[in-house]
């Protein structure tokens, strides 16, 4: 059985001979890159030109890929193909610029938000005429996933989600103040966003939505405790959108989907309803 027979069965709910490991090189589970270093020198690995020439905005999140000598040293089943999303920063010295508009700077092993696009937008209006992404790059990756495929692994990608790039953005506490106060400009953010993301997965899906086992979506909605919102905020603001967005992953794939929001006790409290 090899590694995409088995994550298929497993999907499936069927049992297989041994359970399936995934191992980096996606935002989900990706490894930060002094742990990364420190790894590769455990095994007697030197590090890669790829990975030394990496700038330090493609670690923004850790790794954006990892060794295929550590992936297969740890028996990983899962392939990454990796496509040019619409977060990717851009260095302008200190500070760099996302395609959101949002600039990000450095500070210890992560960028933080240190301006906000559309911090001070009053209008409908100001949100529609904002620039948002339209760039993607998916140059080469139909032949990378491809070999993967024809390798016997686990084809996985995928992109962001609807709640994070509105806070990103406008603002944490704004956004959440507009939620309660301001519901038409938040529907139209959210709905600008979107839009950006189904482009972005239709591209995805065009490309190789024949070749993915799994498609990750992402949007960071809890703390240690819970959902970092109430329940009826995020059905009545974002739940209809995810929903948008799995409904077009398996109308142009048969891929599982999956999302990435930090905490399982937050989605016992969504699907409780």
């Amino acid at each position: 059985m090899n590694s995409r027979e088995r994550v298929i069965r497993t999907l499936d709910h069927q049992e297989g001979d041994r359970v399936p490991i995934d191992f980096g090189g996606h935002v989900s589970t990706s490894m930060e890159f002094g742990a990364y270093v420190r790894l590769k020198r455990r095994f007697g690995y030197e590090m890669t030109k790829e990975e030394l020439s990496l700038r330090p905005e493609q670690l923004q999140w850790g790794m954006p890929f990892v060794d295929e000598r550590i992936l297969r040293r740890f028996h990983a089943d899962f392939r990454t193909v990796s496509f040019g999303a619409p977060h990717s920063p851009q260095s302008t010295g200190d500070v760099s610029e996302d395609q959101w508009g949002v600039k990000w700077k450095k500070s210890g092993i992560h960028y933080w938000i240190v301006d906000h696009p559309l911090k001070n937008a009053e209008s409908v209006s100001q949100i529609r005429d904002h620039k948002w992404p339209d760039r993607f790059v998916t140059t080469g990756v139909r032949k990378q996933a491809k070999l993967f495929e024809d390798e016997g692994w686990a084809v996985m990608g995928g992109g962001g989600g609807i709640f994070e790039p509105a806070y990103w953005v406008r603002g944490m506490e704004q956004l959440f103040i507009d939620m309660y106060r301001r519901p038409e400009f938040v529907e139209a953010l959210f709905d600008e966003i979107l839009a950006v993301q189904t482009e972005y997965f239709k591209q995805i899906l065009d490309e190789v939505g024949d070749v993915l086992l799994v498609v990750q979506t992402a949007d960071d909605l809890g703390s240690q405790e819970g959902l970092i919102m109430s329940p009826a905020l995020y059905r009545k603001y974002l739940k209809p959108r995810h929903k948008k967005i799995f409904d077009l992953i398996h109308k142009r794939s048969s891929a599982k989907t999956f999302i990435h929001a930090a905490r399982l006790k937050l989605w016992l409290a969504i699907l409780s309803k």
